[in-house]
């Protein structure tokens, strides 16, 4: 069992990929903190600072690679990469507050509908971004690592 210290609206949203089963949920109701907790390792994976007011929702994408959150104001949507926790979008669905009753991306991840009790849905393109700096990393590390274990190869073999 997991406890959402001071959490009141028991905000949460788990992914629906069998591989990356995550959950994700407020640390407190006093500020916009989320973790993200690994439910097949029973680990934390990461804690996103997602807003400066409490969150309203949450909303992974289908492969748990996207999550989408709002603020309790209702006017700041912003959708983060999951482990990395960087912040790829940042949308305003309006200058007056509202409820927000819903989050879902589209299948292909490209789209992000939100609805509200302006009696709005609004729907957000989510462009195609270049590689995050967690993945630049990852491939500069791979790279590195296949480079030595050629040269190791190719100077036995001399």
């Amino acid at each position: 069992m997991i406890f959402s210290t001071d959490c009141l609206k028991a905000v949460c949203a788990l992914s629906p990929d069998p591989e990356r089963s995550y959950l994700a949920y407020p640390t407190n109701h006093h500020n916009g903190e989320l973790a993200i907790f690994d439910t097949i390792g029973l680990q934390q994976v990461c804690m996103i600072q997602a807003h400066k007011s409490p969150i309203s929702l949450v909303s992974f994408n289908s492969d748990a690679t996207l999550l989408a959150t709002a603020s309790e104001k209702g006017t700041i949507i912003r959708v983060f990469n999951v482990p990395e926790s960087e912040c790829l979008h940042h949308f305003r669905r309006g200058t007056y507050p509202a409820t927000i009753y819903g989050m879902n991306f589209g299948s292909q991840s490209t789209l992000l509908a939100v609805s509200s009790d302006s009696d709005t849905i609004h729907i957000f393109k989510l462009k195609k971004r270049k590689h995050s700096k967690y993945l630049r990393n990852q491939f500069r590390t791979l790279s590195r690592k296949i480079f030595v274990g050629f040269l190791a190869v190719s100077l036995d073999q001399s």
